[in-house]
């Protein structure tokens, strides 16, 4: 069994970190033979149990695993009888191991993506009498912050498709603002702890730059007032498809001054569009970038921002960036190409 625990960082690590194992060199001699598995009566035995179990503590869940190029992931595996030490391989596909290969004595390595990208990693054990079975292989997901944070923030890069308030500008509320976020009284439960729980974080994922409350109306159809964002169900549901939208009511050039988010009943895209009417989030075209984000597919990655967007966020308003900065800021201070 092997098991893969991802560590995040406090802010973007936008240089690849030292690879380094724990409990030898990955690149120490070796006399063992290399080689495919064997059968040989003396070689290791198979990894035993259910083959694979993933825990993250990054950016990706149970079910997905997911880093940041550059930050550490570090594989964990069971002992193997008879085995002498173990080859960590880490490749583009099934089998492949073209990525990076180490053998490491002990139970466990520290690996750190230099690029973005879908890899699958597998452990083997060895002993000199031969190479046993490959454990099940665990596929990780990495991707580059900076083309992260373009897509989430411009709707541009290799990950960008539009859908941005404002697009080539930072979107976003006036620095300074308290938006009240008003419900209507017919939201159902989740859309209500939905609503509770994104405004809650405004304040620590902007610094304090904007902070947001949220106040239940009595008006099933409720008109913001400067400073408010309000959200209920559409009176006449449009068509094509749309389950939910943001408008834009009022904006200066330093960003939003009231709007309004509109659902059409029976469908919850609340987290969705509340990244856009809350942060000015832009729209993805990106199938492991939808696993990441509160702006996946479909609209719900649970009930509040995920890690990867909260840590876009800060860093954004950590650099001085605020509503209606060019894509020029952002390079400058280095947080897009």
């Amino acid at each position: 069994m092997i098991r893969l625990r991802i560590f995040g960082i406090g802010a973007f690590a936008f240089i690849a970190l030292t690879v380094a194992g724990c409990g030898g060199s990955p690149d120490r001699p070796s006399t063992l033979p290399p080689g495919d598995p064997t059968t040989a009566p003396n070689a290791p035995t198979a990894f035993r149990g259910s083959g694979l179990e993933v825990s993250t503590e990054g950016l990706g869940s149970q079910e997905f695993a997911a880093a940041f190029v550059g930050e550490r992931i570090t594989f964990n595996w069971n002992r193997v009888e008879r085995a002498e030490d173990y080859i960590l391989e880490v490749g583009e596909g099934p089998v492949d191991s073209s990525v990076f290969t180490a053998t490491v004595p002990g139970l466990t390595l520290d690996w750190n993506p230099t690029r973005s990208g879908n890899f699958s990693a597998r452990v083997k054990a060895r002993n000199v009498q031969g190479v046993g079975q490959a454990s099940p292989e665990v596929t990780v997901f990495s991707v580059e912050p900076r083309d992260y944070v373009e897509w989430l923030f411009l709707g541009t890069g290799p990950h960008g498709s539009g859908g941005c308030a404002n697009p080539g500008l930072l979107g976003g509320w006036r620095p300074g603002t308290a938006i009240r976020l008003v419900l209507a009284p017919d939201l159902p439960a989740q859309t209500v702890q939905t609503a509770n729980s994104m405004a809650s974080e405004m304040g620590a994922s902007t610094l304090n730059v904007v902070t947001a409350h949220t106040s239940l109306s009595s008006d099933l159809d409720p008109q913001p007032q400067p400073g408010d964002l309000t959200l209920s169900f559409f009176v006449i549901p449009p068509t094509g498809g749309i389950v939910g939208q943001f408008f834009v009511i009022e904006s200066g050039s330093d960003g939003f001054r009231r709007g309004r988010v509109l659902l059409v009943r029976g469908n919850d895209p609340t987290p969705h569009e509340l990244g856009h009417a809350l942060y000015g989030f832009c729209h993805h075209a990106s199938a492991e970038i939808s696993r990441l984000t509160t702006m996946g597919a479909g609209g719900r990655i649970g009930f509040r921002l995920t890690e990867a967007d909260r840590r876009s966020l800060q860093a954004v308003y950590a650099a001085g960036l605020r509503p209606g900065a060019s894509r020029e800021r952002f390079v400058q201070a280095g947080l897009i190409r």
